[in-house]
């Protein structure tokens, strides 16, 4: 910027300080709604750090006003739609954006009509694949739960109805709606009262750490109600989704040790069982299997969509469970592609609790009668050393228990 538009840029932000200054509250909104997201989109772009600091200080004025006075309103939609724009990623100013708006939206969602909030909701789930690796999905996937608990109101199946409309209005594979559906997995698996912990099973130690910057601190019962609100949306749409989609959610969350989440948990899945296809669905079934692994199967380490799994220290004893034991009546775990995966996810069910042992053998036998003839052989020759590995190790059993061959 030469010195004449870099002044002139300055004295445009310190008309725009005073005139925001001097607006009484009551005529604050359309102010508001217009000036906020063109100054965020100046912050994204400007590289002058002496004018940086002037849009800093108009956001600064305009966050001291909306949080001295909650009848006021802000252009959510409008600031999360910044989020989405291709200038973010590449902004050396992404910090103070994502700072800023991140404490205008916790405060403005709630003051968002439920038609409003609806509406937030639909864009974010329409536009997830665009966000960035990291914080922002996190970010952005709270603050479309409002919404979402919206949808699931009573008097509300319209919503319900457009937000499947939506969904299936995406390709069947849609990178974005994919990745909305884990968030919505992972949210759910974090344990209502351990959001200051070190580590959650069943997710990578990348993920929690976005998760717990947004959540720590969260006392229970706000988690409890989040995750009511999440089960409540998926109720909602019913089959309506893939299974691929609705059904790992559910499940995860009927692990949670709060009886109130995982009895709506436990009805959603008892809903959507019949629905499913255990023997076609590979997608559904990938899924499910890669949950619960801890790391991908040798040889797997790069595979992506249904076959990727991301390595985490741990997963929930009794999710693996309920996924083992489900596969066990899965015709489609015989699924060629399949089927490294399987081999693997028996191994590890191996070295876990009695009861997921004893899971992982009838799960070994059921491989062993659907597997292709063409993966079989080398299915029950890993399976053996792995069993003779866990159990006899050396040639001698080192203790005798109901799991034991």
């Amino acid at each position: 910027n030469s010195k004449g538009s870099v002044k002139a840029m300055a004295d445009a932000y310190d008309r725009t300080l005073l005139r925001l200054s001097s607006t009484e509250d009551d005529k604050l909104d359309p102010i508001l709604a217009k000036l906020l997201p063109i100054i965020f989109d100046d912050l994204v772009k400007q590289t002058d750090a002496a004018l940086r600091a002037k849009v800093i200080g108009v956001l600064n004025n305009a966050l001291t006003r909306v949080k001295g006075n909650n009848a006021i309103k802000i252009p959510v939609l409008s600031i999360v739609q910044r989020w989405f724009g291709e200038n973010l990623a590449a902004s050396p100013n992404a910090p103070f954006f994502r700072n800023l708006s991140i404490i205008f939206m916790d405060l403005g969602v709630p003051r968002l009509a439920a038609a409003e909030q609806i509406e937030l909701s639909m864009a974010i789930i329409g536009q997830f694949g665009k966000l960035q690796q990291g914080s922002d999905r996190a970010t952005l996937f709270l603050a479309s739960v409002p919404g979402l608990s919206q949808m699931a109101a009573e008097g509300q199946k319209s919503e319900a109805m457009r937000c499947l409309d939506l969904i299936a209005s995406l390709k069947a594979d849609d990178e974005g709606l994919t990745l909305f559906f884990n968030a919505v997995t992972e949210f759910l698996l974090i344990p209502s009262g351990a959001t200051d912990a070190p580590s959650v099973g069943g997710l990578a130690s990348t993920s929690w750490a976005h998760w717990k910057a947004r959540l720590k601190s969260k006392p229970a019962a706000e988690m409890i109600a989040l995750k009511l609100s999440l089960l409540r949306w998926l109720a909602a749409l019913g089959a309506g989704p893939p299974a691929k989609l609705v059904y790992l959610p559910s499940l995860a969350a009927s692990v949670e040790n709060y009886d109130a989440v995982c009895s709506m948990a436990d009805s959603n899945c008892k809903r959507l069982d019949p629905e499913l296809d255990l023997e076609k669905d590979e997608a559904l079934l990938g899924r499910l299997i890669g949950a619960v692994l801890t790391s991908p199967p040798p040889g797997q380490e790069g595979a992506s969509g249904f076959l990727r799994v991301d390595p985490k220290a741990t997963v929930p004893m009794k999710l693996r469970l309920k996924v083992v034991t489900l596969l066990t009546r899965a015709v489609g775990i015989g699924i060629p592609k399949l089927s490294a995966h399987v081999v693997h996810l028996v191994r590890q069910g191996l070295r876990d609790h009695e009861q997921v042992q004893l899971a992982s053998l009838q799960l070994a036998l059921a491989l062993s009668e659907r597997a292709d003839p063409g993966e079989l052989a080398a299915a029950t020759k890993a399976i053996l050393a792995e069993l003779e590995v866990v159990f006899w190790p050396g040639g001698g059993v080192v203790a005798m228990g109901p799991a034991t061959p």
